[in-house]
């Protein structure tokens, strides 16, 4: 068997004199600047357009980047697209309804076109306690296309709901919960 090894540390000689004056200095440099670990980046990312609720994300546009799903007011919802260049997100989808408040935002691809879509939980506006309505927007690459014109009432009493979609391929159903 070996020696034990030591650490190099504890070793007395001129490198073990260095360090008591090393770590002063370290610490009061670290008292003289604080150092910061948090930073506002809000500007970097969505430059002048930094305002509304983050209500949902998810890749909008299929260019494996997440895209954000921003509520501003009650009634209009805004899409933006990731980049690569500063500000990283950038509003280029808008939408707004009117006479209604926007309660959720979900986005999915509602008929399996591989185009994300977007559901939206709407309630009129006016009418805080009213019964929900569904609406589905068809994703069309970087916009939304024509609404899916049905409306679906959805109560507190209603524990599911199954949509039914028709194209002419096939039947899609989609099963909505209330909590």
């Amino acid at each position: 068997m070996g020696a034990p090894c030591r650490p190099v540390l504890a070793r007395r000689g001129r490198s073990s004199l260095l360090w008591p004056p090393l770590l002063l200095l370290v610490t009061v440099g670290a008292l003289l600047k604080p150092v910061r670990a948090l930073q506002n980046v809000t500007s970097q990312l969505f430059g002048a357009e930094a305002f509304g609720t983050l209500a949902a994300f998810g890749d909008f546009n299929s260019d494996k980047q997440t895209d954000l799903f921003v509520l501003r007011g009650e009634n209009e919802l805004n899409i933006f697209l990731a980049d690569q260049n500063e500000p990283y997100f950038k509003p280029k989808v808008k939408l707004l309804l009117r006479d209604v408040v926007i309660t959720s935002v979900v986005p999915g691809d509602y008929d399996g076109d591989s185009q994300m879509d977007a559901l939206l939980t709407t309630r009129p506006q006016e009418q805080p306690d009213a019964d929900l309505s569904i609406w589905i927007f068809w994703g069309n690459n970087q916009t939304l296309g024509r609404l899916y014109r049905r409306k679906y009432s959805l109560s507190s009493s209603t524990k599911q709901l199954r949509i039914s979609l028709f194209s002419g391929e096939c039947e899609r159903q989609m099963y909505l919960n209330s909590v």
